[in-house]
């Protein structure tokens, strides 16, 4: 039974001075350590995350959730525990915070709660604690014991949050990763984040959008023999469109260290709407013309291509995307399916 054991018959000054001999910290390669006769521990990084619990509005300019990863080595030989229940607080001056119970394994979040090192183990721990930007707080860790006398001390980290504002300003990259992969490979833009944020097979990409397009024209022209030079001004011309049209509000809803899930609430321009505007024109062509040549129609109604773009509206869709995202070499990694969303809503025009 884990328990923690009281100080007994120990005057308030003998234990000042066992308190100070007991516990040392130092402050090695600018990673903050502390030792005591029962653990030893450094704060090796930490990272500002983004939670899902609350869709990652707990964001904003000055605070943010903190993962602190914690080196622990349990220097008796029995199990202590050291959890984030009762083990592990985080002190703002005289204020004791708690830390954040957090569960986003899809984007590496995970809080070690149950937090048992055996005997002369080393154990990597992550925390997860709400700070300001900028700030300097201590992290206290007070383990339980099987089989000392005394309660074990509690030993203080130092944490220096401006450390880690790398960090902070880069948590929403993957947001603006997404941005610039639809722009860049869908609407023909140049976005300065592309070169930066993203990692894609530039080629490949736009070239399944662009058949998708065509398939999806194929059908709208009721097989009509369209050349390729036409075919590929009528794509041009969409993804003008789209460019000027189409709207995106990418927002990250969680994202750890390497891993991000971002949502896209988007609008589109509907290839269905150009399909019936592209029928209207065959029709009219052929009450025009008196025939039911129908090659003859959708060639006249491809000619109006252009027309049909300035007098089609962009849809809002009327759900909002899921976007996967892996950290790769310092570049955002767009998961397949997405990939085949994107090409569904810019390519084929299906919202």
């Amino acid at each position: 039974m884990w328990k923690k054991l009281s100080v007994v018959g120990m005057s308030s000054a003998l234990a000042l001075s066992l308190a100070a001999c007991g516990s040392e910290s130092s402050s090695t390669e600018g990673k903050s350590s502390a030792k005591s006769d029962v653990i030893e521990a450094s704060i090796k990084d930490a990272t500002y995350v983004i939670s899902s619990e609350d869709d990652g509005q707990s964001v904003d300019s000055e605070t943010g959730l903190l993962e602190v990863d914690v080196k622990v080595t349990n220097k008796t030989n029995s199990s202590i525990m050291l959890d984030s229940y009762d083990g592990v607080k985080l002190y703002d001056g005289d204020e004791q915070i708690e830390p954040e119970n957090v569960y986003d394994t899809e984007v590496g979040l995970d809080d070690d709660s149950s937090g048992t090192i055996g005997g002369k183990k080393v154990k990597n721990v992550k925390y997860y604690f709400n700070v300001e930007k900028d700030k300097s707080y201590e992290v206290g860790l007070k383990p339980r014991t099987k089989d000392v006398e005394d309660e074990a001390e509690e030993v203080m980290l130092k944490l220096d949050t401006k450390k880690y504002d790398d960090s902070f300003e880069a948590l929403q990259d993957p947001a603006k990763a997404v941005e610039a992969y639809v722009k860049t490979l869908y609407f023909g833009e140049e976005d300065k984040n592309y070169d930066k944020l993203v990692s894609a097979d530039k080629e490949k990409i736009e070239e399944q959008a662009k058949e998708a397009f065509v398939d999806r024209m194929s059908t709208a022209t009721s097989g009509t023999n369209v050349d390729d030079s036409e075919m590929n001004k009528m794509y041009d011309a969409y993804k003008a469109t789209l460019a000027e049209k189409a709207k995106l509000e990418p927002r990250v809803v969680a994202r750890g260290k390497d891993k991000a899930e971002v949502k896209l609430k988007y609008s589109s321009v509907s290839l269905s709407d150009v399909y019936d505007a592209l029928g209207d024109y065959a029709k009219e062509y052929m009450e025009q013309n008196a025939t039911y040549d129908r090659e003859a129609a959708y060639g006249y109604a491809v000619t109006k291509f252009d027309k049909i773009m300035e007098d089609t509206d962009a849809k809002n869709s009327s759900y909002d995307m899921t976007i996967d995202l892996k950290l790769k070499d310092g570049k955002w990694e767009i998961d397949s399916s997405a990939v085949k969303d994107f090409n569904t809503a810019f390519g084929e025009g299906l919202l």
